[in-house]
């Protein structure tokens, strides 16, 4: 604080971490002049806030709380106040601690930074941020906002939500069981149970390689549900998505480093071979039992 004729007392943050008028409202909603500047309120080393009337029981305490507070302030009358952006550790303005606010209340989201940093196409970051935020179009999230059309999953007949879609549907989950069998992860039901370490765990690399074929599976799959939703094909096979998870990821990998390009094709050499010996076993239903 400097000679607080910059300053509102009630209104500006410069007392913790939010203005007084939200630490104290029944005090501000007593106080005689709402738009009042700190320097109004300091007179010779003291502080005199006016109010409307005399102030009772707990509004007291708030005072007396409130005075015990500004005990510590210095006011220097000879320079003049400044305006800092509370937001960033520059104390200077920037849209990234904007958004950051925005988004996540000013909390610093790893997975978040992880997604922008992976060397991936710009719609596939955009498309792995909807995925992690819920933000995807399914049926479910375009029913909430008005549409008339059925919230069922085309190839299930399930609720089509972004989870059902990516985690829980047979096909999906078919999908992870396989990659589960290449890198010996555990299956995930939901991005909140595969983000973070254990995302690292199931493919056995950094996080951002992690990422990178984890958007090729995700990618993989959401093309695969808009054929289905939009254009009316259905795959033969859901191992389809696997090999169709392989071509994207080579198609991207020309983005990463040499020594990133190195690891991944270790991965996917890993998947073609679990893929060459892949051998289904197709059981016939029968009620007949040979004796």
């Amino acid at each position: 604080m400097k000679d607080g004729y910059k300053t509102s007392f009630w209104h500006d943050v410069w007392i913790g971490d939010s203005p007084l008028r939200l630490q104290y409202p029944s005090l501000y909603n007593m106080c005689r002049d709402k738009e009042a500047l700190v320097a109004d309120y300091y007179k010779d080393g003291d502080w005199e806030i006016e109010f409307r009337r005399s102030l009772l029981g707990s509004e007291s305490e708030c005072l007396d709380l409130l005075i015990q507070s500004l005990q510590h302030i210095q006011v220097d009358t000879e320079q003049q106040d400044d305006v800092e952006w509370a937001l960033d550790t520059s104390k200077s303005f920037t849209t990234k601690s904007l958004y950051r606010f925005l988004t996540h209340r000013g909390v610093q989201v790893k997975e978040a930074d992880n997604i922008w940093k992976t060397s991936l196409p710009m719609k596939i970051k955009v498309f792995l941020w909807q995925l992690s935020h819920n933000k995807l179009q399914s049926v479910v999230a375009l029913k909430r906002r008005g549409w008339k059309g059925s919230t069922r999953y085309a190839l299930c007949g399930r609720h089509e939500s972004v989870s059902h879609i990516f985690f829980t549907c047979s096909s999906a989950h078919f999908v992870w069981a396989c990659l589960s069998e290449v890198f010996g992860g555990t299956i995930p039901c939901s991005w909140d149970e595969l983000h973070g370490g254990k995302l690292t765990s199931m493919f056995k690399t950094n996080m951002r390689l992690s990422l990178f074929l984890f958007a090729g599976i995700a990618w993989s799959i959401w093309r695969t549900r808009n054929k289905m939703a939009i254009e009316k094909i259905f795959s033969q096979n859901p191992i389809d998505v696997v090999y169709l998870d392989i071509s994207f990821v080579q198609k991207w990998w020309r983005l990463l480093k040499p020594a990133d390009q190195e690891k991944l094709s270790k991965a996917v050499d890993t998947m073609r071979g679990w893929l060459r010996s892949y051998n289904p076993i197709s059981l016939v239903a029968s009620d007949i039992v040979e004796i």
